[in-house]
């Protein structure tokens, strides 16, 4: 009978052990998966931003409705009284010569004008936000930069 309270105390000190450990893994885990759908959907809202701004010609100069359409497309991401605006967004667009040969910022008339088969408008849409840890872990930063950028053709 005393081999088996010994076993019983070990056991007891295991989990005293392990249990902290566990529960430090489980929360690194969770915040893992916090980065990785903050990213997603920060990637989301520049999609949406983008599709908005490259319905047509006249949409792509609206940067006050881009950054509109991307705040509502991730107004699940902690938007708060404190904190109304999660998102810098930032939009720009320039034109393509159709061969490829040449970039123009802005698509001024006098540049499009070098290119000889046609141009194609695109608009480009960084949405970037912060993203702060459950806890300070060491040698990891507790707030992360995230940013994404997306390119569509303006119709």
């Amino acid at each position: 009978m005393d081999n088996f309270n010994k076993q019983y105390g070990f056991a007891a000190v295991e989990t005293v052990v392990v249990t902290p450990i566990l529960i430090l893994l489980f929360v690194i885990i969770v915040d893992v998966g916090r980065v990785m759908y903050h990213s997603l959907s920060t990637a989301a809202a520049a999609r949406a931003a983008a599709a908005y701004g490259a319905q047509s010609t006249s949409f792509i100069s609206d940067a006050a409705g881009m950054a509109s359409i991307a705040k509502q497309d991730g107004v699940s991401l902690g938007k708060t009284a404190e904190n109304p605006d999660i998102f810098i967004v930032n939009s720009s667009q320039y034109c393509v010569c159709v061969n490829g040969s040449t970039k123009f910022t802005g698509c001024v008339q006098s540049d499009l004008d070098t290119c000889s088969s046609g141009h194609e408008r695109y608009v480009s849409v960084t949405v970037g936000r912060t993203f702060e840890t459950l806890m300070n872990y060491q040698l990891v930063p507790s707030t992360i930069a995230l940013s994404e950028t997306a390119v569509l053709r303006v119709e």
